[in-house]
């Protein structure tokens, strides 16, 4: 994915979507994510990100 495909569907998604978990102003510089495999996501630069939060989700304390 080119930097200007990243950068129009990071544009559509500030301006379409809402996201209730999240302020506005620290959604600033989003992530496009591409993929994952295991515990990692891949982001449309290909940089591989852990992600540690998935399962804190799920659990139940």
């Amino acid at each position: 994915m080119d930097n200007n495909t990243e950068t129009a569907l990071l544009h559509r998604d500030e301006a379409h979507l809402i996201h209730p978990l999240h302020s506005p102003k620290g959604h600033v510089g989003g992530k496009v994510w591409v993929g994952g495999k295991g515990a990692f996501l891949i982001d449309a630069n290909g940089d591989r990100f852990i992600d540690g939060l998935s399962g804190l989700w799920n659990n139940t304390a």
